[in-house]
């Protein structure tokens, strides 16, 4: 029930989009992870119109940033006479190594000087706070993060659990929590536990399931057909973690908060 980043990906391509971003240079680790979230991000953005400048993709035992960054700087700087500096990012897909990386920047112009934009690996992560709170807050580095749908069912049950354990109910749990309702009702309706008979009828009984996390939908691979995504970034003095937009995982679209962005995006 948890997505799977050819989820993320498609909401991280339309929340840059959304943002007005009409060029980006991806930054990201070397790994099976950030691949994958970037293979489905430059189709899902080329797809929006969008262009990747280019993919400075870096090994996850690098601790030195600097031709990274001058890589990204060059690009960047040469798409600015294009583009426009409002129209330029960075797409940030790392872990806790990001805290480095943005520190490193502030020595760069021009990507110091455009929005960045991350995943969920960047997304509420208290080193950044407490290690580079300048650049966090100058960069915001707008970041989604797997949430669950807005309901009286997921707020009932967040606030019972909170009751007996006096700990949240995030979206894992809810994902926990509506698997094991979709496998007993496959079994009910079954009849059996074989397991053959509840896989058989299992993507139905998900397509019908309005769970704690949401739609319960699977795709073609028995994965969750999709989810949405909190937009959380860095802000405010001092420092903190913002929630700046939301991914509508049904339509697909994002909507922002612009009082916590203090202005309005620019149209695609």
């Amino acid at each position: 029930m948890c997505a799977t980043d050819l989820v993320q990906a498609p909401a991280i391509a339309e929340m840059l989009w959304s943002f007005g971003i009409k060029a980006i240079v991806v930054i990201q680790r070397g790994d099976a992870w950030a691949d994958g979230i970037y293979n489905v991000l430059k189709t899902e953005f080329e797809k929006r119109g969008g262009v990747i400048l280019d993919r400075v993709r870096y090994a996850t035992e690098v601790t030195e940033w600097s031709s990274y960054l001058q890589t990204a700087e060059n690009k960047l700087s040469e798409a600015v006479a294009t583009y426009g500096m409002d129209r330029l990012a960075i797409e940030l897909i790392s872990f806790q190594e990001g805290v480095n990386i943005v520190t490193q920047a502030m020595d760069y112009p021009t990507i110091y000087g455009v929005k960045w934009f991350g995943s969920d690996g960047t997304s509420m992560t208290q080193q950044f706070i407490d290690d580079a709170p300048t650049p966090s807050q100058k960069l915001s580095i707008y970041s989604t993060l797997a949430a669950p749908a807005a309901s009286e069912k997921y707020d009932s049950l967040y606030d019972r659990y909170y009751a007996l354990v006096s700990q949240p109910f995030g979206l894992y749990s809810a994902c926990l929590y509506d698997a094991a309702w979709a496998i007993a009702k496959a079994i009910l309706e079954a009849q059996s536990t074989d397991t053959r008979a509840v896989i058989s009828i299992l993507p139905r009984i998900c397509y019908d399931l309005w769970g704690a996390s949401g739609w319960c939908r699977l795709n073609a691979d028995g994965d969750r057909y999709s989810s949405n995504y909190d937009i959380w970034g860095y802000g405010g003095t001092p420092v903190t973690n913002v929630h700046y937009g939301f991914y509508n995982g049904v339509n697909g679209q994002v909507t922002w908060d612009i009082a916590n962005l203090g202005f309005k995006p620019k149209e695609p």
